[in-house]
């Protein structure tokens, strides 16, 4: 120990050397750290490991050793005194350095034998390191001569780096001129396809728009500024090509040209195939094309209210800026016309163009579910596809357009309302059959208008028809009356939705039938009607008739009415309504001229169903017309029927049909004839009429029914009417008033039979020769006329006679006799008629009629007076067999007979009621 620390030099040196020889031992160790299980693997193998208790002795002492051991130039005896106590003893110094040297010794047996083991690798290291330094001095000679070769190249690069300097410049110039041709080129490009965007090559100008983005993408990523620049340009003349394809495509919506279609189609087809055209955008060709015709009616039919108020407004109110309504709000009334025809001529040139294109793509079909289909195949069936909905979204822009106009603008009155509803009606049956769409909304519109047209139309009719039979004769007018027949001209045409392919190609194709300037635009629709199916009411060429100025209009306006159903077919039932509205005005006034009263109860033409008819024609049909009438003409007849009223007769505005007043021309006699036989005409007119309106397919076929029942049921009154107007001529001529009073007085409580008749028979055979002498002098009339007549004078008188019989309070048995004497002396008298005179002529179904009447009224007196004689118990009985008579008639014979039986009055007031009864009991059981 104190060697060592007297020699500090010498153990330092050793410590060195034995560091480095640690680390040269360590680093054939796999871990750089000299870990206890390394350390314990150097041990030499010739060591002998006695015990477990000598290799932990050997373990600690190498775990001793510390890292700085190893680190070069490392003091151990200063490290070990700087980590001694300051109090330490020499036996401890003793042992530290003997456990340090055993541990060395541990090293250095170990590093020994390390070195054996790699002494070939040493030597051979060494052989090594001569041979490189061999190497090292031929590499020194080597690099001399590099130097010296280095300091040549030196001058030669030099020389190099100054001529490519210069190629550089001369490449820098050429790439600049390259670029400004590539710009100059791009400019030319977009020159031409702005040239052939003018010329609508729309194809050919994408196609240079997408040469030009080829020949920039080169230049764009030098970051040159030209080339952003003509770029922006190449991209706004895309723009600019879009636009004016959609505004070609809505310049086609009225006028189809299959050049310019396919050109725009080729232009759709580069312009959205982004692997020819650089930055293809996402337009969609279908939806620009259905586009523009969408948005074409709104655009077209303002700007033609927009010309129309130019023309007429010598261009004020017309603003640019000015929405559809806006215009339509300040359009005149007298061009509501003119504007209409202008509408649905632009309208149908906008079907007719969407039908071309559709036709177009048909010819021109691509198979759009083909996988081998190029861009612009797969386009055009995709436009192809979307047609038939395109068809309907553009009808309902075109009815949408249209329905503006017409809620904007009151189609006018009279003809031009006609007009116009036939150009309507025409062109929504068109409309449907292009899109087979039903335009409800729009033909609700028209319904609307339609009703207040006819409603204001019917008024007129109704006032025109009240003045001409006020002011009517009555007398016979030769004239050519139109007549419905199965064969002639069409007035009706109905079912225009059934229309076939050939058909609609036929009217699409034609002419715009609006496109004239001629105001009669319907005579350009001829072709239109020939397109459609046709159900036809037909007008012959006319009959000739001797009939009444007021039946010839009535005929005239029903054909017009009829003719509206066609160009109205919305407003059919209120037009069906207006028919037979006139019909009951013309009955009406025509009744109550010549009856004079509403109730024919009780009279030679008595009937219960045109009672009712009358009541019904007061109360529901005619009666909101009073006030009309009333305003009208207040005298009218028609305003006292109405009223239940009696009409006012000689008045000053009847003076020319006065003549049904004056006894001096029979009541008009004639006249009654004349108007018998036109309201025998109406009857045939009308079944035939109502037959004809039948074989209409309509959605107003209930109207249309309704109507038919009623013609029928007023051609089975008109003979009750005409009835009526003769049996009331017969009141006039023949009055009885005065006969049932002359009966009742008779003397029929006489003590003996009489044995002549009484003298009220002797009356009445002077005024039945001078009726029969009358009849005879009107010369105007057809024979039968005057045949007929008799055929109500015996039921009158029959009438009259009963009606006296039954006012007698008090018969005796003498009295009975007294009224079978006056019978026989009426028999004779009734018998002497005999108009001979007309035999020749005359009827034999009149003749017979008129034997018929006379025997009935002779056996109806004669009944009644047998009457007396039936017991009162069976009087019901024999009234229940006698349904002729009344109540009262039969009350007042039973009356007689039990005043002439002898019958108290309190009983004969209980027979009396037991009677009634029992007729009261049949009546009910007859209705």
């Amino acid at each position: 120990m104190s060697n060592n620390s007297n020699t500090p030099g010498k153990g330092n040196e050793n410590v060195s050397f034995l560091g480095r020889l640690f680390q040269f031992a360590s680093s054939k160790s796999p871990d750089s750290s000299f870990a206890l299980a390394n350390k314990t693997d150097l041990l030499p193998s010739g060591v002998q490991r006695a015990d477990d208790a000598l290799l932990n002795d050997q373990e600690a002492l190498l775990n001793e050793i510390t890292d700085e051991y190893f680190n070069d130039g490392f003091d151990a005896v200063h490290f070990e005194l700087q980590n001694m106590g300051v109090d330490v003893e020499s036996e401890e110094l003793a042992q530290l350095a003997e456990r340090r040297s055993s541990a060395l010794d541990i090293i250095h047996d170990t590093l020994s034998s390390n070195i054996l083991k790699e002494y070939d690798n040493f030597h051979n290291a060494l052989n090594g390191i001569s041979r490189l330094q061999e190497v090292l001095g031929a590499a020194k000679v080597q690099a001399k001569v590099s130097r010296e070769n280095l300091s040549r190249a030196s001058l030669e690069v030099k020389h190099g780096i100054a001529v490519w300097k210069n190629a550089q410049k001369k490449k820098s110039i050429s790439s600049t001129l390259d670029i400004l041709k590539k710009l100059q080129s791009a400019r030319r490009i977009l020159e031409k396809s702005r040239e052939n965007m003018d010329n609508e090559n729309y194809g050919i100008a994408v196609q240079e728009c997408g040469a030009c983005g080829d020949v920039l993408s080169e230049l764009l990523p030098l970051g040159i500024q030209a080339a952003d620049l003509v770029s922006r340009d190449a991209n706004d003349l895309l723009c600019d090509i879009a636009e004016q394809m959609y505004e070609t495509a809505l310049s086609m919506t009225t006028q189809f040209d299959a050049v310019r279609y396919s050109s725009l189609l080729e232009g759709y087809s580069y312009i959205t195939d982004s692997s020819r055209v650089v930055g293809g955008g996402e337009l969609s060709p279908t939806q620009e094309v259905i586009s523009a015709y969408t948005s074409s009616p709104y655009a077209k039919v303002k700007k033609v209210i927009a010309s129309v108020l130019y023309s007429k407004l010598d261009g004020q109110a017309v603003s640019s800026d000015s929405s559809l309504m806006d215009l339509l709000a300040h359009l005149p009334a007298d061009s509501f016309r003119v504007c209409i025809q202008q509408v649905l001529k632009v309208e149908f040139d906008i079907m007719c163009s969407f039908y071309s294109l559709e036709q177009w793509h048909s010819r021109n079909n691509c198979a759009s579910g083909k996988d081998d289909l190029n861009h612009a195949e797969r386009m055009m069936g995709g436009i192809r596809e979307a047609l038939p909905r395109g068809k309907r979204l553009v009808w309902n822009e075109i009815s949408g357009s249209l329905m503006n106009v017409l809620q904007a603008v009151k189609l006018g009155h009279g003809e031009n309302f006609i007009v116009v509803s036939k150009w309507v009606n025409t062109f929504l049956n068109i409309g449907h059959a292009f899109s087979g769409e039903n335009p409800e909304a729009l033909q609700a519109i028209l319904s609307q208008q339609a009703l207040r047209f006819f409603k204001g139309h019917h008024l007129n009719s109704i006032e025109a028809l009240q003045i001409v039979l006020e002011r009517e004769t009555y007398k016979v007018i030769d004239i050519e009356l139109p007549w419905l027949q199965e064969n002639g001209s069409a007035v009706f045409v109905k079912d225009y939705t059934d229309i076939s392919d050939e058909a609609l190609d036929d009217l699409m194709t034609q002419s715009n039938p609006w496109n004239t300037d001629s105001e009669d635009v319907l005579d350009m629709l001829s072709h239109v009607k020939a397109a459609f199916r046709q159900k036809s009411v037909v007008l012959g060429n006319g009959k000739s008739l001797n009939t009444i100025n007021s039946l010839w209009r009535l005929i005239k306006w029903m054909m017009e009415y009829v003719s509206l159903m066609k160009d109205l077919p919305s407003a059919t039932p209120a037009i069906a309504t207006g028919l037979t509205e006139l019909v009951d005005i013309f009955i009406l006034h025509v009744y109550s001229t010549f009856v004079g009263h509403t109730n024919t109860r009780g009279t030679v033409y008595s009937s219960e169903s045109l009672d009712e008819y009358i009541h019904f024609m007061r109360e529901t049909s005619l009666g909101k017309y009073k006030s009309l009438f009333q305003s009208s003409s207040p005298e009218s007849a028609l305003v006292g029927i109405l009223s239940h009223d009696k009409p006012v007769k000689n008045s000053d505005k009847f003076s020319q049909a006065s003549s049904i007043s004056n006894s001096g021309n029979l009541y008009g006699f004639v006249e009654r004839i004349i108007t018998c036989n036109s309201l025998r005409e109406l009857g045939e007119f009308l079944k035939q009429l109502g037959s004809l309106l039948g074989n209409f397919s309509s959605a107003s076929s209930v109207d249309l029914e309704k109507c038919q029942y009623h013609f029928s049921r007023v051609s089975s009154i008109l003979p009750d009417v005409i009835r009526a107007l003769q049996g009331s001529c017969c009141c006039l001529l023949l009055p009885l008033t005065w006969l049932p009073v002359a009966v009742s007085q008779g003397l029929y409580l006489p003590s003996e039979p009489p044995s002549i008749a009484s003298g009220w028979t002797d009356t009445l055979a002077r005024q039945l020769q001078l009726l029969s002498a009358q009849l005879e002098s009107v010369q105007r009339s057809p024979p039968e006329a005057a045949l007929e007549m008799w055929s109500f004078v015996f039921p009158a008188v029959s009438r009259a006679i009963v009606e006296g019989l039954s006012q007698v309070k008090k018969c005796t048995l003498e009295g009975r006799a007294a009224m079978s004497l006056d019978l026989q002396a009426v028999s004779k008298i009734l018998n002497k008629i005999k108009p001979s005179h007309n035999a020749d002529v005359a009827d034999s179904t009149i003749c017979s009629l008129i034997d018929a009447q006379r025997e009935a009224a002779i056996r109806s007196i004669d009944d009644y007076i047998k009457g007396f004689y039936v017991p009162l118990t069976d009087l019901h009985t024999w009234a229940e067999a006698h349904p002729s008579y009344s109540i009262p008639q039969v009350l007042a014979l039973a009356s007689c007979i039990a005043e002439s039986s002898g019958m108290k009055k309190k009983d004969i007031a209980a027979a009396i009621e037991e009677v009634e009864g029992h007729l009261i009991k049949q009546s009910k059981g007859r209705k």
